[in-house]
């Protein structure tokens, strides 16, 4: 058995627009696909969930104590560890907390090629699985940037303005849609509603279906091939 146990400092807790159309894209590159893959894999191995801020993870008995960056940080480091090492050295930091994720993804082009390993997407009508969606809080603090998730599927144009995405995440709140989770914090599914302006771009988010969005800054990154 091998539990991996790290203890961290900084982590966290995460008008009249028109339908834009979506951009064709191809099925998600290997990065992508990677990211999905072992964040499916994690929930399926789960037995029990808690949201903590230091990471614990025992994989023969399913256990993954782990706040949303932590979640992130084990999802990339299994599955793009040279994505991973791409944002370290973006950030400057080796436990990547939400803030820095939001903060790195704003540095990488919006190109298809992107750069060091990471594309920015900026209309969440196009995202894809495995992609990443971070914001930090108003008032950051440690143990509270903001949140990050990963992309677990295509968006879907709720309203005007309005995307809806399927994500998996790990939160303080009681999960109720992943079976094993039920009444569990820590890693599972919900839906994440962005908000986009007249061209579809990003303008903010929330975590329930109706209400104010948040317009807290937020971004998406999506792990390319690298071109190196």
């Amino acid at each position: 058995m091998r539990t991996i146990a790290l203890a961290i400092l900084l982590s966290v807790a995460t008008a009249g627009c028109v339908f834009s159309p979506r951009e064709p894209f191809p099925a998600p590159a290997a990065a992508g696909l990677r990211v999905s893959t072992e964040a499916h894999r994690i929930l399926a191995n789960l037995k029990v969930g808690k949201y903590a801020h230091v990471t614990r993870v025992d994989e023969a008995t399913g256990l993954y104590e782990v706040d949303c960056s932590g979640l992130a940080c084990i999802v990339l480091e299994r599955a793009a560890p040279r994505h991973f090492q791409s944002l370290q050295s973006a950030t400057g930091m080796k436990r990547l907390t939400a803030r820095s994720f939001q903060t790195a993804f704003l540095k990488f082009p919006a190109t298809p090629e992107g750069r060091a390993g990471w594309r920015q997407i900026t209309r969440p009508i196009d995202v894809q699985p495995g992609d990443v969606v971070a914001w930090h809080a108003a008032n950051p603090k440690p143990g509270s940037t903001g949140h990050v998730v990963i992309v677990d599927g295509t968006a879907s144009q709720a309203a005007d303005g309005v995307v809806s995405v399927p994500v998996i995440d790990s939160t303080p709140r009681r999960q109720w849609d992943t079976p094993a989770a039920k009444g569990q914090s820590g890693p599972g599914h919900r839906m994440l509603w962005l908000s986009t302006d007249a061209q579809g771009r990003l303008t903010g988010f929330r975590l329930s279906p109706v209400g104010p969005f948040d317009t807290l800054p937020v971004a998406i990154g999506r792990p390319v091939e690298f071109t190196d």
